[in-house]
């Protein structure tokens, strides 16, 4: 009976530990998904960004990223001194530095889309069973397995 459920755990434990896998650094997929983060990152927070990276996780054609824009050389990016600082004055006066920046990308063709990203988020806004039934393997800390 115990070596059976033991059995049982060790054939299933693989699955879940490999149900999304994170790019080496250097790589062309990871350059790639980092790429078009920083479209959105520099339309958003100005030129020149460098990503410190926390989280970057694929599986499939869903890919998460928890990103840390900074400027060249480890320069804190402040929310007041950016485009959409300029645009919402609440992220000017209440967003704080560093930034945090959270993306959902879906994978198109060659091409990885930035589909729903924030900065300073305060909340798990992904932690949402729309965004859950398609990045819920790149999100188990948040979603039920998918």
């Amino acid at each position: 009976m115990y070596l059976r459920l033991l059995t049982s755990l060790l054939v299933l434990l693989p699955t879940v530990a490999l149900a999304f896998s994170e790019p080496e650094r250097g790589s062309k997929k990871r350059q790639k998904i980092l790429d078009s983060a920083r479209a959105v990152a520099e339309w958003s927070l100005g030129e020149d960004i460098e990503f410190v990276v926390e989280h970057l996780r694929i599986s499939g054609r869903v890919a998460y990223a928890s990103l840390q824009p900074q400027r060249p050389g480890g320069g804190v990016i402040q929310p007041a001194e950016t485009p959409l600082g300029d645009r919402d004055p609440w992220f000017a006066e209440e967003a704080y530095a560093p930034i945090d920046m959270d993306v959902l990308f879906r994978r198109s063709g060659a091409m990885w889309v930035p589909i729903e990203y924030s900065f300073g988020a305060t909340e798990a806004w992904w932690d949402d069973p729309l965004y859950c039934s398609e990045w819920g393997r790149v999100l188990p800390e948040w979603c039920a397995p998918q």
